[in-house]
């Protein structure tokens, strides 16, 4: 059995309310954990530029972004992994009937096609940074993860069997689907910062509630799914915790980190 000595917790659903928002309470239960001297890191499919509105750096150093293509260190990138070819993988994209929106993240900004920036245009509000681009010209800068707006799964599927070095990541409930190089994920990118740290991932609870939540919730030495999570991740869980809605995460530190009781690591 191993003491924890990491928390990682995903945002979207999991740590934040439904309108995007931290409790007082969440607020309160991380600046404990800080003070007790437990690492946090938050892992999100968001570019990190998108989680500075929750002053994340208050409770972390480390934002684990881009679904694990990132690790961000007080702003400083510390670890990334790049599509290879991208080029190639857009200009499908791009001539494909069946997709319609397009998003291109390269850090700093996100390159979006028509369909997504006539739609968002003046609402980004959380430093998404949408740049126009028609694609027709090169990319040249990295490419972290392309975001990709489809009706049918299969459809995608069967493109991604033709690309073995990339690795596709459903929305669960949408239809966006996230793309990264194949060694991306967020346990990965977890691996790697407790190799950095001289630790186990044996020593880290994870938190989570969508698909690409699901392989660090099976590793970490203690996977637990909010309330609200899907099905397939509930299934891998170790434990279930209350709903984002009800500050689960923020509960299960209170009564299992902070209260002094024996947890039990796998």
């Amino acid at each position: 059995m191993h003491s924890i000595k990491m928390i990682v917790t995903d945002l979207d659903n999991t740590l934040l309310r439904n309108d995007k928002t931290i409790s007082l309470y969440t607020k309160s239960m991380l600046s404990k954990c800080l003070n007790h001297g437990f690492i946090l890191t938050f892992a999100t499919a968001r570019p990190e530029r998108t989680t500075k509105k929750w002053a994340l750096n208050d409770y972390s150093c480390y934002v684990i972004a881009n679904n694990g293509a990132t690790i961000v260190s007080n702003t400083e990138i510390i670890y990334s992994v790049s599509i290879p070819n991208h080029e190639e993988l857009i200009s499908l994209f791009v001539n494909d009937s069946s997709v319609n929106g397009l998003c291109v993240e390269v850090g700093g900004f996100q390159y979006v096609n028509e369909a997504v920036y006539s739609t968002l245009k003046g609402t980004d509000d959380e430093g998404w940074n949408f740049v126009y681009h028609d694609f027709k010209t090169i990319v040249r800068e990295d490419v972290y993860k392309i975001s990709v707006e489809c009706d049918d799964y299969n459809h995608m599927d069967v493109i991604m069997k033709r690309h073995p070095d990339l690795r596709l990541f459903p929305n669960n409930g949408e239809s966006w689907y996230q793309i990264t190089h194949e060694c991306v994920s967020k346990y990965n990118a977890i691996a790697h910062l407790a190799q950095l740290m001289n630790m186990s991932t044996k020593e880290i609870v994870a938190f989570g509630d969508d698909y690409n939540d699901m392989e660090m919730i099976e590793k970490c030495g203690i996977g637990i799914a909010v309330a609200n999570a899907n099905n397939k991740v509930r299934a891998v869980a170790d434990e279930i915790c209350g709903s984002n809605e009800d500050d689960g995460v923020a509960q299960w530190l209170q009564f299992n980190l902070l209260s002094g009781r024996e947890v039990k690591t796998h």
